[in-house]
């Protein structure tokens, strides 16, 4: 109780306000945030898992939903936010820059990992390449080619902070089975 009381008025070991260590008082402050980490700036890193954040190498594997259309599986790892964030992602195809998703926005609550550091995982970057390429399905037009997801995040404290990584998107292998989609090289 302590701690939480000491965060609300300033940076721990300072008597600094709020303001001073990048949290702006919106009247509106929503979530919590450790007063051990409210003055450090935040850091995200994308990532995927559908059930708990994964960790990402240099590619991702197309998912072919149900409903027939196409989406990359996404989550992302924040540390030293507040537990409640806005999320924008958006994804675009590297070579040409042209995006790929409507940027897709996410009001949640972060699943806990350590003190300063918590996910979301389970994120559905939809795909639409009729931008892209209008003649063919989105397993066609962007199977083994280079995109850039971009994520942001805002909490009620006044953060703001975003990242980028490049991933080589590969077919679903159902699709490439059934001739949707070729094998990447």
């Amino acid at each position: 109780m302590l701690g939480w009381m000491l965060g609300l008025l300033g940076c721990p070991g300072t008597d600094a306000p709020d303001s001073v260590c990048g949290q702006e008082d919106t009247g509106q402050q929503i979530g919590i945030i450790d007063p051990s980490c409210q003055c450090l700036d935040s850091v995200l890193e994308i990532g995927t898992g559908s059930v708990a954040f994964e960790s990402l190498g240099d590619s991702v594997e197309m998912v072919h939903g149900p409903q027939g259309s196409w989406h990359l599986p996404g989550a992302l790892r924040i540390t030293n936010s507040r537990n409640i964030v806005r999320i924008a992602a958006q994804v675009h195809d590297l070579e040409t820059g042209i995006a790929v998703t409507d940027e897709l926005n996410h009001h949640v609550q972060l699943v806990a990992e350590d003190t300063c550091v918590g996910s979301y995982p389970n994120m559905f970057l939809y795909l639409d390449t009729k931008e892209l390429d209008p003649d063919t399905t989105t397993a066609w037009a962007l199977s083994c080619r280079d995109v850039v997801v971009t994520m942001c995040i805002t909490d009620t404290g006044g953060r703001d902070a975003c990242t980028e990584t490049t991933l080589f998107v590969e077919p679903d292998p159902t699709d490439v089975q059934d001739g949707e989609a070729a094998a990447c090289p």
